[in-house]
């Protein structure tokens, strides 16, 4: 058939032609909205890098900046949170393997260059056009420590325990600790040497070279001869543990610090932010999710709780602890109809155990008097003070009286699912869970047992009636589920996994011996059958060949993280403390601009509330949402309410404190807190405590004190003025003060449930802030939304009242980027709001100006772009003048009624023919030539090509609309079912034609991405200009062709095995 008449050529970047429609009227809607944007308060690199555009950057920092803190302070996070594997060996002998550093390298191919092969940054824009995941090289350096017993005499190990080792640093001399040693041969490894996370380890140690070893003592008695561990040697290497995903523009992105002109010149625009994953050439974003707030408790009526086990009520607490790395862990109390209380936890299964248990496993130096004074505040509290002694009845019947006893008892129980080593008792079982799985946002000791009571006061208030249920879909009760949070939890759990496999298979190729079971070893074990492992046993260059041999077998870290960004699923053995599992990530949509910007401001509430039967309460428009969800930008259908996006003002704290600003900040509120007379809680007792009556106080989970009522007021007020200050700087500025005071007497004549009150102080990351106005300072503070409850904000002048604290930035803090955009809005009902929020993201405009350097499956441009007539002070911030969304268009309104016809427009077809509102469609079409070719299929036997090897000169092709590589040259136009490629197979001696499927297109790109027989997909991709400017070819590993196929020059000699043609539709 005859080709359609040719589309306008699209043009090119620097000749983009902005027309603008002028007429006697112009509006210009101009918002009050002059507040500058502020970057989140952990950015690492936004202070050094090169920042192209600050408001673009703002609506993408919660997901670079996030990022950032992963590869720079939370690898040292995740690494402190690791403990090292130990494998103990008959006759006391430990090997025990640590990670010790993570280091992650910048994208990076290796090209084939005439002195050799050599390594060069990989691109963004390369990547995707090669089709390939931008990642880097995750490195694991592992350090690998052998520790043989020495029996010594009482008097020497007293001597040596005073003194130190001779060549013994004083840190690793007081890092020594005596523990209990059964008997002479087995003596199990120190609790401490693998509790606190393998520092004890990591300190020092004796190398294969002969330098002086380190020693750990275990004594039984001053009587008795003790034995001490001696470290014979030390070896470390680095191991490649994979390819990690590399977030374009973060501080690991090759186009980090980038000028706008060098953005150009290597494929991205010129306004690139980054935010965004590449995975197989595609764009991904791994959106924001709503999860519940970390470290507070909340609680929950849950019908289906009742049928968990019997006696079982619908009352429970609930809290999500967070520790450091972000790993979560869930913390359930559930109610029963009996009086007690029961804990569950998620730990490769379900648990439950009672909570008096779990109470004395927490401090060894609290009491039974501790915990009641702890949970019953007030004499009048007769449902606690009648229920609790059932917690302690319960553990008497089990016959757990004392601290060790709980430790035995939980320890027995999980043994199998800690996985611990098998020298340990099922005490250092039960403390290792203890410290690792439970509280865990809480230093171990006492902080977790007040937490714990806390929590436990809070569930019988609950099923007493006193308390009301929680809300759990209000903004206030969430938290934002940042990229970078997701993947460090992730990291932390699969590099404990990793380890452990490297670990075994390690032990197992060395063939070193017998690890000691104690579960299921023998008492009467015969020890002659058993090898006797020394330092002897192991050399420098076993260990390494075992250590490469061991890495090679274990599984790679980076497919992990590829499989979370390629499919949105999260594989996770424990659930990361996470509800969800699926659409984590999405394809980030080039629609057109306002479409790609959208997606970064998603906060999505999850996948599997998109499928719930009754989740209207769900999607309801809290109050609470205020200033961070904007109530107009949502989509309908399915997604309605689920789908929220962020405020244009709203922020995110990405990275946690640093732990000296955490402690400094602790000392500095608590010491403002003391100056208001609050108790300390190792000092507290309330059934001893005559007067005012006493409010409890958290700081990110920790239970600081108890504060009287009457100086709670004047004690957050301190707090705030302390944070404004700009002389305190102890305190940081995105502390959130939080204040619940309990009604007074008169005010609840109807006796239902209140308030439980608080004053709950927050410095943790991951939560959603927004500035305001404090009226009294004139500065701007930065407020989350439990805080938002507490306080009275004015939004205009006219406002404010004697008991307003703050003023609005602007009137508009409340609404999106994309909703902003809209004109008029005071002369627009909400939904004319909401669905022009989405035809915005609908319209077929500008998206990018590099768009030779995608490879979306489908993409589009308008070729009549024009700036909008009508607009709005947010167009000009966000750059869209560079970016046109569509076409101007003059609508009639109807004689004498004022009203438009909006909904339906009649268009000249002159003005169709002359290319008004004229778009087009770029599809991708991939090939492969083992897919397509027929019969038996060979990576190395089948490539692209127009004639058979061993064809004369001759010869005719076998297409002859295809080249000599049987590819269509560019320009030429494909109808439907005519020939597109061409595959030659050496095994069966026969060609392939690869024939075009759906509608006709022309030409516009032929890309080959890889030769299969170099082994490799990475991409080399050149373009020679000749002196006429007309573009040639240059054949090899991949090429780029633009203009007439018959000028080419050739490289090298190869046979393209996959291609990528780009086609543009009419």
């Amino acid at each position: 058939p005859s080709p359609p008449p040719r589309p306008p050529a699209c043009f090119p970047p620097h000749s983009l032609s902005l027309s603008l429609l002028f007429s006697p009227l112009l509006f210009h809607f101009l918002l009050p909205f002059r507040y500058t944007m502020p970057l989140s308060p952990a950015s690492p690199v936004s202070d050094t890098l090169f920042n192209p555009n600050p408001t673009l950057t703002h609506l993408v920092s919660p997901h670079v900046d996030s990022y950032n803190w992963l590869t720079s302070h939370g690898f040292t996070n995740i690494l402190a949170q690791i403990p090292p594997h130990i494998s103990a060996f008959v006759f006391g002998s430990q090997l025990r393997v640590y990670v010790t550093d993570l280091r992650l390298a910048k994208p990076a191919q290796d090209r084939a260059t005439r002195n050799g092969t050599r390594t060069f940054p990989l691109m963004p824009a390369e990547a995707r056009a090669a089709r390939l995941t931008y990642s880097g090289k995750l490195t694991v350096r592992v350090r690998v420590e052998f520790w043989s017993p020495v029996k010594e005499s009482a008097s020497r190990a007293a001597d040596h325990i005073s003194s130190g080792f001779a060549g013994e640093d004083e840190e690793s001399a007081s890092e020594s600790r005596e523990v209990e040693s059964e008997s002479d041969e087995f003596a199990g490894p120190p609790p401490a040497d693998v509790l606190d996370g393998g520092k004890r380890g990591r300190a020092g140690g004796a190398s294969l070279d002969g330098s002086e070893p380190k020693r750990k003592r275990i004594s039984a008695d001053a009587s008795n001869d003790v034995m001490t561990f001696h470290c014979k040697y030390v070896h470390e290497e680095d191991i490649f543990a994979g390819l990690f995903p590399i977030m374009v523009g973060s501080a690991k992105c090759n186009t980090a610090g980038m000028t706008p002109e060098e953005l150009a010149s290597v494929g991205e625009e010129e306004k690139e932010v980054g935010g965004h994953f590449i995975s197989n050439g595609l764009d991904k974003v791994l959106r924001l999710h709503h999860v519940t707030r970390r470290n507070t408790v909340f609680l929950i009526d849950r019908s289906t709780w009742a049928t968990k086990m019997p006696n079982m009520s619908t009352y429970g607490a609930y809290c999500r602890c967070v520790r450091e790395d972000q790993r979560g862990m869930d913390v359930y109390m559930h109610y029963m109809k009996t009086g007690h209380v029961v804990v569950r936890f998620l730990l490769r299964g379900e648990y439950y155990i009672p909570v008096g248990i779990i109470m004395r496993a927490l401090c060894a130096d609290s009491t039974d008097q501790e915990l009641y004074e702890r949970v019953v505040h007030s004499p009048d509290e007769t449902f606690l003070i009648d229920r609790l002694p059932f917690l302690f009845e319960e553990c008497q019947a089990k016959d757990i009286l004392s601290h060790h006893a709980a430790l035995v008892y939980l320890g027995g129980m999980l043994r199998g699912t800690l996985q611990c080593p098998g020298a340990w008792d099922d005490a250092q079982c039960g403390d290792h869970f203890i410290k690792k799985h439970l509280f865990i946002h809480l230093p171990p000791g006492r902080a977790r047992f007040e937490f714990a009571a806390y929590m436990l006061r809070r569930t019988y208030l609950f099923a007493a009636g006193k308390t009301p249920c929680d809300d759990m879909d209000t903004v206030s009760n969430a938290e934002a589920l940042l990229p970078g949070h997701v993947l460090a939890a992730m990291l932390s759990e699969k590099l404990g996994v990793w380890l452990g496999t490297l670990a075994r298979r390690l032990v197992k190729t060395l063939g070193v011996g017998q690890i000691y079971d104690r579960s299921s070893t023998a008492q009467n074990i015969e020890l002659a059958d058993f090898k006797q492992i020394t330092a002897d046993s192991f050399s420098r260059q076993s260990v390494r060949e075992a250590m490469v041999r061991a890495a090679q077998s274990t599984f790679n870290l980076g497919t992990r993280f590829e499989y979370l960004i390629a499919t949105g699923t999260l594989v996770s053995v424990n659930g990361l403390g996470l509800q969800e599992k699926l659409g984590f990530s999405v394809a980030a949509e080039r629609i057109n601009f306002l479409r790609y910007i959208a997606m970064y401001r998603m906060f999505h509430r999850g996948a599997s509330w998109m499928q719930a039967q009754g989740s209207d309460k769900v999607r309801k428009l809290k109050v609470e949402s205020f200033g961070f969800l904007c109530p107009v930008h949502t989509p309908d259908g399915g997604p309605c309410g689920l789908l929220n996006h962020l405020a244009a003002l709203t922020v995110t704290k990405c990275a946690p404190n640093t732990p000296a600003v955490a402690e400094r900040a602790r000392t500095a509120i608590i010491a403002i807190l003391a100056a208001h007379g609050m108790l300390s809680s190792n000092m507290f007792t309330p059934l001893r405590c005559a007067g005012d009556a006493l409010l409890d106080v958290l700081l990110d989970g920790e239970v600081l004190g108890y504060l009287p009522v009457s100086r709670a007021q004047a004690a957050a007020e301190d707090l705030r003025r302390a944070k404004l200050s700009p002389t305190e700087e102890s305190v940081p500025s995105d502390l959130s003060v939080a204040l619940s005071l309990p009604m007074r007497e008169d005010g609840n004549a109807s006796g239902l449930a209140q308030a439980y009150p608080y004053l709950m102080l927050s410095l943790h990351a991951a939560r959603l802030l927004r500035p305001v106005r404090h009226l009294a300072s004139g500065i701007i503070e930065m407020i989350d939304p439990v805080e938002q409850q507490q306080l009275d904000i004015a939004i205009e002048d006219e406002h404010v009242r004697p008991c307003t604290t703050h003023r609005e930035v602007s009137a508009n803090s409340m609404l999106s980027a994309v909703a902003l955009l809209t004109p008029f809005q005071n002369h627009n009902q909400s939904p004319r709001c909401m669905y022009q929020c989405q035809m915005a993201k609908q319209t077929l405009g500008s998206a990018v100006h590099s768009l030779r350097h995608h490879s979306d499956s489908k993409m589009y441009s308008l070729q009549t772009p024009q700036l909008p007539i009508v607009r709005t002070t947010q167009t000009s911030e966000y750059g869209l003048d560079d970016l046109p969304q569509g076409t101007n268009a003059l609508v009639a309104v109807i004689s004498y009624t004022s009203y438009d016809m909006e909904d339906a427009m009649i268009v000249n077809k002159g003005s169709l023919d002359r290319g008004f509102t004229h778009g087009t469609v770029y599809r991708l079409l991939a090939l492969d030539a083992m897919e397509a070719m027929s019969g038996p299929k060979d990576a190395d036997m089948a490539w692209f090509s127009n004639f058979a090897p061993d064809a004369s000169e001759l010869a005719a092709p076998h297409e002859r609309t295809l080249d000599a590589e049987g590819l269509p040259a560019v320009g030429t136009y494909i109808a439907t079912g005519a020939p597109v490629a061409c595959v030659y197979s050496a095994v069966s001696k026969s060609f392939t034609v690869v024939k075009m499927k759906g509608s006709g297109a022309y030409v516009e790109d032929v890309r080959i991405l890889n030769n299969r027989k170099g082994g490799s997909r990475m991409l080399q991709r050149c373009r020679v200009l000749d002196d006429d400017g007309q573009s040639s070819v240059v054949r090899g590993g991949a090429l780029s062709r633009f203009g007439d196929p018959s000028r080419y020059s050739v490289a090298a000699k190869s046979r393209p095995c996959v291609v990528a043609i780009r086609l543009r539709e009419p």
